[in-house]
């Protein structure tokens, strides 16, 4: 079982280092649950969302802005069907052509041997800095 699970992981990684959003899409059930633990302005397609389609939809919009050059796992425990994973990363802004390296968490719950719910967490103290840095909005909107 732990052999099949850190099998998935790694293929639905593979397809996200090269955004190929079908490939990782594979390794998903239909009723996937997707949460970006990370809810702020700096990132608009983040919070929680359910279905395939709109797990899709929010990898699309990721590929549309980052770059992922390197991206790791490590799987540090799995339990019944939970994987917590390390992912260090280095992602490229598309826009500003920015380089940012950060660690991601990731708790994978898995049924029938496909990511049902997939937890991300990151550190969003660091990820607002490296906005400002780039020159991109990292706070909320101002009032008009």
């Amino acid at each position: 079982m732990r052999s099949d699970i850190e099998g998935v992981i790694h293929g639905f990684n593979s397809a996200i280092l090269v955004s190929d959003v079908a490939a990782a899409m594979a390794y998903c059930h239909d009723d996937i649950r997707v949460t970006l633990h990370f809810h702020d302005y700096a990132l608009p397609f983040v919070g929680n969302s359910v279905g395939i389609a709109t797990a899709r939809r929010r990898m699309e919009q990721t590929f549309a802005a980052w770059s992922y050059l390197d991206s790791r796992p490590l799987v540090v425990s799995i339990e019944d069907n939970v994987a917590r994973v390390t992912v260090p990363t280095v992602l490229q802004h598309k826009t500003t052509r920015a380089i940012v390296e950060c660690t991601f968490r990731h708790l994978y719950t898995f049924t029938d041997g496909r990511i049902i719910g997939f937890d991300s967490y990151v550190d969003i103290a660091y990820l607002k800095s490296f906005y400002r840095m780039i020159g991109l909005p990292a706070g909320p909107p101002r009032a008009a």
